[in-house]
């Protein structure tokens, strides 16, 4: 088990936004796009027709970046998908990974590579109530390092479809921290949940950062 400091940060950065409560349409809206991006469904495209919703939205990150706050952030990285809450069973939907493989192809990094794996499941935060969510150090705790012979970058992006609290990215920051510390760890989520807040627009690029007070505290701004 590590023994986080007594604080903590990690840079991160997503291009939308959804509402986990709003109630006009778009907010609903959002809610919809959130929940069919982490099962890929088929998106429509004018120009590309139908495809994959991963594929999508990395095209739509492709053409946003260089005016969003984050032109730079996948610059000569390696990118690591964020496991799912449990282990990962043969021919399961990783959307993560995925999600990082498209980015990758469209110049969004130097290569995948899935260094963590969860070896024990932890609780879906979406199932749990407020105060019994898994937090950094539980996460962390259950996932491990899947080390390549040379990993060859200074830089690492976690990529997760969908952020919350942060503290899933958090976890997985703090054991790569311990297993690479030479390494810069930064994260990246297709779409940021807004508790209380209506969405008027989902396009909502953003570099923020996620704190972690060392006794599972989590806040994460915007």
């Amino acid at each position: 088990m590590l023994s986080p400091t007594s604080s903590s940060e990690l840079p991160f950065a997503s291009l939308l936004v959804y509402s986990t409560r709003g109630v006009s349409d778009a907010s609903r809206r959002s809610r919809r796009v959130a929940i069919a991006l982490k099962k890929n469904a088929t998106a429509s495209s004018s120009a590309h027709g139908f495809i994959a919703l991963t594929q999508y939205f990395a095209l739509r990150l492709a053409e946003e970046l260089p005016r969003s706050p984050f032109p730079r952030w996948f610059e000569d990285a390696v990118l690591v998908p964020v496991p799912k809450s449990a282990p990962l069973k043969r021919g399961t939907l990783w959307t993560p990974m995925e999600l990082a493989t498209r980015m990758v192809a469209l110049g969004m990094g130097r290569q995948v590579v899935p260094l963590l794996e969860r070896h024990v499941a932890v609780p879906k935060s979406a199932f749990c109530a407020v105060g019994e969510r898994p937090g950094p150090r539980q996460h962390c705790d259950s996932l491990r390092v899947t080390m390549p012979p040379s990993l060859g970058a200074s830089r690492i992006v976690l990529v997760d479809d969908v952020i919350t609290r942060g503290a899933t990215m958090m976890g997985a920051a703090m054991r790569l921290r311990a297993s690479l510390s030479s390494v810069e760890v930064a994260g990246f989520a297709a779409l940021r949940a807004m508790s209380f807040d209506e969405v008027e627009s989902m396009l909502s690029p953003c570099a923020g950062m996620i704190s972690f007070d060392g006794d599972d505290r989590i806040d994460r701004r915007p």
